[in-house]
């Protein structure tokens, strides 16, 4: 991955969300609530997302993968992207899937499965 790389990959359930930078420095972890997209507005994912972590501004354009419980498609995908696009001012790639997608990802990895 080049230096100026960025990628944030999400994992999130109702409770709470575990978050991942990756860039050429390597990994910086943080946590957020967690939210249920299907019965949560994307201005209270926005707002509660702000809340906890004041850092949203300094990821800018970047990749954007996340895996959350709730996401099955649809609104629900929709209010997460327009929270994180307010969030970061992300103009680049959001990937928006099901948690149950992201588990599958991390124990597959490249295999077929």
């Amino acid at each position: 991955m080049a230096s100026t790389e960025i990628r944030l990959i999400a994992d999130g359930g109702s409770t709470k969300c575990s978050w991942a930078i990756l860039d050429g420095n390597g990994v910086r972890r943080f946590e957020t609530r967690g939210i249920n997209p299907a019965i949560v507005s994307a201005e209270d994912i926005e707002r509660t997302w702000h809340s906890d972590w004041e850092g949203w501004s300094s990821i800018g354009d970047c990749s954007i993968a996340y895996y959350g419980a709730g996401c099955i498609g649809g609104k629900s995908n929709e209010s997460v992207e327009t929270a994180l696009r307010k969030l970061t001012g992300n103009r680049n790639s959001i990937t928006i899937s099901s948690d149950m997608l992201g588990a599958a990802h991390a124990t597959l990895r490249d295999s077929k499965g």
